[in-house]
């Protein structure tokens, strides 16, 4: 009992050293957290400009045997596809696309119908007038790019949904030995740099990032 009654003022004496080392610890960890709110306020032009950057990816031109154009954004897409044809960079044009844009039209036949406006032959152009998403965009038109004996494409879509779309295309493509080359548009009317201040460009970076996440969780692409 009397060891006990000496040994109580002693632990009493503990406590409050203690209780002050939870308390600065917690503080200091209040504060790392407060200052890594503020980093990322301060730098969230920053990093939200990377996040759109990264759905960008663009190869250097060079001759290819077609030009696989997306459907989606079809007078931009198209109108730049006819410039790179124009060029001489490729002889063919693919449109590619099923959505029905009315009940007797799809979108890969309104597309070919422009570059007919535009000047293309209609010999120059092939349809792909099934699919209805990026993959299928890609499934559908291996077989009529193989059939052709075709070995390299360069590939026409939006630039927000380029990496994507690169990306299901080199993995569908790849094993008919088929190069894919990324040929973005230039401009499309969604200006990608500072998105978040646009309604129209954050709904569509958002997206395509929800999109982009769902192929990659799903296993339908890799992330490079």
């Amino acid at each position: 009992m009397s060891r006990w009654r000496r040994r109580r003022p002693l632990a009493e004496a503990r406590r409050p050293a203690r209780r002050w080392w939870v308390r600065l610890r917690r503080h200091r960890l209040s504060l790392g957290a407060l200052g890594l709110v503020a980093l990322l306020v301060l730098t969230r032009a920053a990093w939200l400009q990377a996040a759109a950057n990264f759905l960008v990816t663009r190869d250097t031109l060079r001759p290819a045997d077609a030009i696989v154009v997306l459907a989606g954004e079809q007078v931009d897409r198209v109108r730049y596809a006819v410039s790179l044809y124009r060029r001489g960079l490729a002889p063919k044009l693919l449109m590619s696309g099923g959505g029905r844009l009315s009940w007797r039209e799809r979108e890969a036949e309104a597309m070919a119908a422009y570059a007919r406006h535009l000047g293309v032959p209609a010999r120059d152009i092939w349809l792909e007038d099934r699919s209805l998403s990026t993959e299928e965009n890609a499934l559908f038109s291996a077989p009529i790019l193989k059939a052709r004996g075709v070995r390299t494409i360069l590939l026409v879509t939006s630039d927000w949904h380029s990496r994507r779309a690169t990306l299901v295309f080199r993995k569908v493509l790849k094993p008919h030995g088929i190069t894919v080359i990324s040929a973005p548009t230039p401009t499309e009317g969604i200006e990608l740099k500072g998105w978040w201040r646009s309604g129209a460009a954050a709904e569509r970076v958002m997206l395509e990032w929800a999109k982009f996440t769902w192929y990659v969780a799903s296993g339908k692409i890799g992330l490079w």
